[in-house]
């Protein structure tokens, strides 16, 4: 048996108000004729108040009563076998899908809506964004059948960190099913080498490796070395994706790193006033500078062609490019973390039960009892009156 409000059984205290109103209720004094009284001592007040239960089937009958009300009060539901059958054969899902993968979870979608009662779809950019709405959902509908929060998505750990999913009630089921989100379309690397004539073949090694980078952007990065025509830093206001870049750029530990393996080109760089310093030498002068115009991003490099700085610059930039949003390698949900986490709902510990009556019967069992209290009281009452109308008639 479940009880909803537990702490209520506490009132059962009050049970004993019956058996107190039994005790000091006041017998009917009977006259008898007796001689003398002088020889009687007088009793203790107390001693007349207190009696003896002479009416043990009346006294039974209000502490049901107190007893009833009690438990009707504390929400009792009998747990049968019947009961969590029919809870069970109901399922109201609710599914939570990642817009990115939408399209690929069509299928799952609709296989969970066929599997379900009754069901309802959530979109969100990631799934922990719409998981407290779906769980208030499940919440409500746990009160007829049994619930589920269903999460069809990209599988990332950053879009679905396991901690969101301790907030999910455990009466409310989980399923999960990591979903490919639809390729990005490639495109053309956009990344360009400008050297001297005599830097040649340095240039074209530099453009086979980032050649060989797989690059999903659209922002272009043009590798300025020493000794090829120095575009000036344009007004042109610069996109969001290429401003990105740029900060990935300078806050790449491994730019620094190389930039304290090179040093500086013999021949002049001019370093352009509104280009950002990406990398120095010990002694603070400039390797590698930046800056974004428009669409495209412009590194200047002042370190030898050969050097280490000039392979990391174009490295960096192409991996920059092929996630423009400087995340870290995601992390995705493996296939134990999805076992272990994926359950059924508990069976409510509240009266939700499917023909969970047990509260209303109670208060009903209890006002049929008080009606049979008052009618018993009545009864007795009407018994004694002709009986005292004839002592006193004698």
């Amino acid at each position: 048996m479940n009880w909803a409000l537990p702490w209520a059984g506490a009132l059962a205290i009050a049970v004993v108000l019956p058996l107190v109103a039994h005790l000091w209720s006041r017998r009917q004094p009977t006259l008898r004729p007796f001689s003398t009284l002088r020889f009687l001592r007088a009793s203790s007040p107390v001693a007349r108040r207190l009696q003896r239960v002479q009416d043990w089937p009346l006294l039974a009958l209000r502490a049901a009563i107190v007893l009833l009300i009690v438990a009707a009060a504390a929400g009792p539901t009998v747990v049968t076998a019947g009961r969590l059958d029919a809870w069970r054969s109901r399922l109201h899902r609710v599914i939570v899908v990642e817009t990115s993968a939408a399209a690929n979870a069509r299928s799952v979608v609709g296989e969970w809506q066929r599997t379900a009662s009754s069901s309802e779809v959530l979109t969100a950019a990631a799934p922990m964004q719409a998981l407290a709405d779906a769980s208030a959902r499940a919440t409500v509908a746990a009160r007829e059948s049994r619930t589920e929060i269903a999460l069809a998505w990209s599988g990332r750990a950053t879009a679905l960190p396991p901690r969101a999913l301790d907030a999910v009630p455990g009466h409310v089921g989980l399923r999960f099913a990591p979903i490919d989100a639809p390729a990005r379309p490639a495109v053309a690397v956009p990344l360009s080498v400008a050297a001297a004539p005599g830097d040649a073949a340095v240039a074209a090694r530099l453009r086979e490796t980032a050649t060989r980078l797989a690059s999903r952007s659209e922002v272009a990065v043009r590798v300025n070395l020493p000794g090829s025509p120095s575009p000036d830093a344009a007004a042109a206001p610069a996109t969001s994706g290429a401003a990105m870049l740029l900060d990935a750029l300078a806050t790449d530990p491994r730019i620094r790193e190389a930039a304290e393996r090179s040093r500086p080109d013999a021949r002049s760089v001019r370093m352009p006033a509104a280009a950002r310093l990406l990398a120095a030498d010990a002694q603070g002068r400039p390797l590698l500078a930046g800056w974004a115009e428009g669409n495209r991003v412009e590194l200047l490099l002042a370190a030898t062609p050969g050097s280490p700085l000039a392979l990391w610059s174009v490295l960096v930039a192409s991996e920059a490019l092929a996630r423009p949003e400087v995340e870290q390698v995601p992390m995705t949900w493996s296939a134990a973390d999805l076992a272990r986490l994926t359950r059924d709902g508990k069976p409510p510990t509240a009266n939700t039960l499917p023909a969970g009556l047990d509260t209303r019967w109670c208060w009903a069992l209890a006002l049929l009892l008080l009606v049979g209290e008052q009618w018993w009281r009545r009864g007795a009452r009407d018994s004694r009156e002709p009986a005292v109308e004839a002592r006193d008639a004698a």
